[in-house]
């Protein structure tokens, strides 16, 4: 299920040059056990809203994106996005969908600055920041107090229209890894709030020996969220 907000139609499948969103999609649920390609972090249905066209868009069309989410019935939202204004608009959206218990997970940022963008800095919002394999801050990650939970980012293998795979590195992937552990956790521990979720997925997280500033709680862990371990 899934709608265009972009284009304002029912198909929010991605012409084949734009690969972002099918990515992003991927790290978090790209089918597993199926011998097929790579596998994502986890195994859940997606609600599919495309709100921006080859990364550009309006607020109101993320807006409305969030809340078409929210009223689907979703129970995690990814926002691969951001920018470094705030807006009522978006700032509500994302108030709405935590007021409906609906965790909602943005990415922190590519400037490599301490300068957590938007909607990653709203209170409603967990932002996630980027690791390299060698789970040091990626280059590339902003940073700041707003930063909650770390997640790898660099060069995640992940579908890509046209039957596929790229390597792409981000916040923007990092993100729905986290996304991916946190659905991990809540088909685990249904009976979890939002709210609740979100403090399981950051006491579950692994210190990875960052500040934090650079990695809030930590990196997440998926084998703690699922088994109820701390952050070891």
């Amino acid at each position: 299920p899934g709608y265009d907000f972009a284009e304002g139609d029912s198909d929010p499948k991605p012409p084949n040059d734009e690969i972002h969103g099918t990515h992003v999609s991927g790290c978090a649920s790209a089918d597993t056990d199926n011998y097929t390609g790579v596998a994502g972090v986890s195994d859940s249905t997606l609600i599919n809203a495309r709100c921006l066209a080859g990364g550009t868009g309006s607020i109101s069309a993320i807006a409305d994106g969030i809340e078409y989410c929210t009223d689907e019935g979703a129970d995690i939202i990814n926002l691969s996005l951001g920018g470094g204004s705030s807006s009522d608009t978006l700032k509500n959206a994302c108030q709405y969908a935590e007021n409906n218990d609906v965790l909602v997970l943005a990415a922190a940022g590519n400037s490599g600055s301490r300068d957590v963008k938007y909607p990653a800095s709203y209170d409603s919002c967990v932002a996630v920041s980027a690791l390299d394999p060698d789970e040091s801050l990626a280059s590339y990650s902003d940073y700041g107090p707003e930063i909650e939970v770390a997640s790898p980012g660099t060069n995640v293998l992940a579908p890509v229209p046209g039957d596929g795979y790229d390597q792409l590195s981000g916040t923007s992937m990092a993100t729905p890894v986290a996304a991916g552990v946190a659905a991990l956790g809540k088909a685990v521990h249904s009976d979890l709030s939002a709210s609740e979720l979100r403090d399981k997925l950051k006491n579950t997280a692994a210190d990875v020996g960052l500040s934090g500033e650079e990695q809030g709680s930590g990196r997440v862990d998926a084998a703690n969220i699922v088994e109820g371990g701390g952050g070891d």
